[in-house]
Parts: C-alpha cells; sequence; structure tokens
C-alpha cells in the first residue's frame, strides 16, 4: 500500500498583470488594471471556489500575498450586499 501526504490545491497564488478588466483588491477595496498584482484561487466549499486579488502596494512580495490568504483574512470583510440598512419609511419595520 502507498501513501503520501496531502497537497492542498488552494489557494493557489499567481502573479497577474490585468491589461483589459479592473479588478477589485480583497484589502483596500481599490480597483487595478496594467499594473502588477496576484490572484489567488480560494475553495469555498467542495464544490465551488472563488477568485480573490490583491494589488501590489498591499502584498508587494510572494510570500505577503501567501500569508494575506493564508490568514483569510479576506473573511473578515462582510459584503455591503447582506448588511442591514435601515430606512426612514412609516411602515411597522424599520429595516430592509
Amino acid at each position: 500500500m502507498v501513501q503520501r501526504k496531502y497537497i492542498a490545491k488552494y489557494p493557489t497564488l499567481k502573479r497577474i498583470y490585468p491589461l483589459f478588466f479592473w479588478r477589485k483588491c480583497s484589502n483596500c477595496e481599490n480597483e487595478f488594471r496594467r499594473e502588477w498584482g496576484w490572484a489567488a484561487m480560494i475553495n469555498i466549499s467542495s464544490r465551488s471556489s472563488t477568485r480573490r486579488y490583491l494589488c501590489k502596494k498591499c502584498a508587494s512580495s510572494f510570500d505577503q500575498a501567501n500569508k494575506y490568504f493564508l490568514e483569510n483574512k479576506w473573511k473578515k470583510k462582510k459584503p455591503e450586499l447582506f448588511m442591514r440598512k435601515e430606512c426612514n419609511c412609516k411602515s411597522t419595520k424599520n429595516t430592509i
């Protein structure tokens, strides 16, 4: 019987230079194009994965980018879509 250690596929980290499309940085939330950055493919569940980006200003080296994605700092930020907003309507509920 042959055994070996499991080698994790995610996050796969690549250096990118986007020419045509804007990429949003996961750390500073600025968009960048025509400059160097990092792209990581991150496994969310067993069937789905997502791609996250870092600009060169937030992570200047491969080690800094790898540390950022391995510490899962990108998970701590909540998207604005799922945040509840207050409204000034005259209905019984004050939240949307």
